[in-house]
């Protein structure tokens, strides 16, 4: 799109335009859909002047702009996405060649298979999906307290009395305080209502675990109280039990990492190249090297873009696109028996989203 017209097209709104925007939506074809974007943007912000930094804090509703395109122009501003730090790029050719690779390679290589995985979730987020989300994590978490034996006399919180009594309930944190006492309090609730949950600070063996304990989390509690506030004998936590241990044939080691956030002038270069090559063909061939067989990589590959304001001043690659190509080199110089697993992160490009959602895909290359 010629820059003169998107100029024209800001002058006729009465914005003003940073050189750096002007300069992304010049690179692209789709006149049509850079006026909608401008005109969705200047609708929700009420900003006259268009930079970059707009797009960065507003990078979610903007994200939603662009879904609300017609399929047409989403195709079309693809690129427009990946520059403004909205989207990564995955390349169809690397993809193709990893096939090819683990085709030659099928004997050494492990395979693994992905049972369940987060689908593309498209719609706009409302406060019920929230709402949703949470109310599901609570009873998912609430049905594995339930099997525990310590919790003895289980009662949803609604049904504890004016009086006194010894019971145990299950409750999400929904805040968390240190009274002047150096007591803990939680404001817990279930499905029935809510409670104040005391631990006190005489307690050592419990209070230091209430310590570690974080909003949201959903805990067993064994205790006595009423219905104004609840004292704590006990914690419990929704350890899942293992009732049958089950062994491979074969021993093998997986490594698990995360937060790289390459790209980043905090990067930690020299020793993740030692990393790297401790699992090259070049790294020892120790019996412990051998059996490593898997790496996992858990969020955060690279730092991204605009991810939170001015983080521009703190990258040393400005692209994502171009973080996500330099980190594949560097992981190209590990084993090839080792099979990498990798789950994105709110730095990685993708939506935010609990669970995270997986990378996007690029068909076209």
């Amino acid at each position: 799109m010629d820059a003169k017209e998107i100029l024209k097209f800001c002058v006729e709104k009465g914005l003003l335009l940073d050189p750096e925007v002007l300069g992304l939506f010049s690179e692209t074809a789709d006149e049509e859909g850079i006026k909608l974007i401008i005109g969705k943007i200047k609708n929700h912000t009420n900003n006259k002047i268009i930079t970059r930094a707009l797009f960065e804090q507003n990078k979610n509703q903007v994200s939603e702009f662009f879904l609300e395109l017609p399929k047409e122009n989403q195709e079309k501003l693809e690129r427009l996405k990946i520059k403004l730090g909205l989207q990564i790029e995955i390349s169809k050719e690397s993809s193709v060649t990893s096939a090819k690779q683990a085709s030659t390679e099928q004997e050494e290589i492990p395979k693994v298979k992905v049972l369940s995985k987060t689908p593309s979730f498209k719609k706009k987020l409302e406060v019920e999906d929230f709402v949703k989300n949470l109310t599901g994590r609570f009873l998912s978490i609430r049905d594995i307290l339930q099997e525990r034996s310590e919790l003895e006399n289980l009662v949803s919180i609604n049904k504890l009395s004016k009086t006194r009594q010894s019971v145990s309930i299950i409750g999400m944190i929904v805040e968390k305080m240190v009274t002047k006492n150096r007591n803990i309090i939680f404001e817990v609730e279930d499905l029935t209502g809510r409670i104040r949950v005391l631990i006190n600070q005489n307690r050592p063996e419990i209070y230091k675990q209430a310590e570690e304990i974080s909003p949201d989390s959903v805990i067993g509690f064994t205790g006595f109280g009423d219905r104004e506030i609840f004292f704590v004998n006990k914690l419990v936590f929704p350890d899942v039990a293992v009732f049958e241990k089950k062994y491979s044939p074969n021993e093998e080691y997986a490594l698990f990492i995360s937060d790289l956030q390459f790209g980043s002038k905090l990067f930690l270069k020299e020793q993740f190249n030692k990393f790297i090559e401790y699992l090259s063909d070049r790294g020892p061939r120790t019996e412990e090297v051998r059996k490593i067989k898997y790496l996992f990589i858990v969020g955060d590959l690279v730092s991204g873009v605009g991810v939170y304001p001015s983080q521009i001043r703190d990258l040393e690659i400005g692209d994502i696109e171009e973080q996500f190509r330099q980190l594949a080199e560097i992981l190209k110089k590990i084993r090839k028996d080792i099979t990498i697993i990798i789950s994105p992160g709110n730095h990685d490009g993708v939506r935010l989203m609990e669970p995270q959602p997986v990378l996007d895909e690029r068909p076209d290359l």
